[in-house]
């Protein structure tokens, strides 16, 4: 997708980021988390796997809710959607897709931390 990411797709998604940084109340902060995430990713015009990716976000918001109450958690998560951000924004896709996978990665790690126990 970061190919083919347009100046008003690339603004979507930082205002969508913007959103989700300013959101205070975990209970939305899903909905906004998933418009950051599926900005970047919409022009790879895959639609299946956006679906999946969608449905995937969907799935992991209530884990996701509880654990942005812990502001370790919160602060990693905005530093790593910078980074995407970053990544998309000056075309390194090879970057942005390490970063992705490394941010699932950590989310999943952080999120059988706090409820694996």
């Amino acid at each position: 997708a970061v190919p083919r990411l347009t100046k008003a797709q690339l603004r979507d998604a930082a205002h969508a980021l913007e959103a989700a940084d300013d959101e205070e109340d975990a209970d939305t902060f899903g909905v906004r988390n998933a418009a950051f995430h599926l900005a970047l990713m919409n022009p790879c015009e895959r639609p299946r796997l956006l679906n999946e990716i969608a449905s995937l976000l969907d799935l992991s918001d209530r884990y996701q809710r509880a654990a942005l109450r812990d502001p370790s958690h919160n602060a990693r998560v905005r530093e790593e959607h910078a980074a995407q951000l970053e990544a998309a924004r000056s075309g390194d896709a090879d970057r942005a897709a390490r970063l992705t996978e490394h941010h699932v990665r950590e989310a999943g790690a952080r999120l059988l931390e706090l409820f694996g126990r």
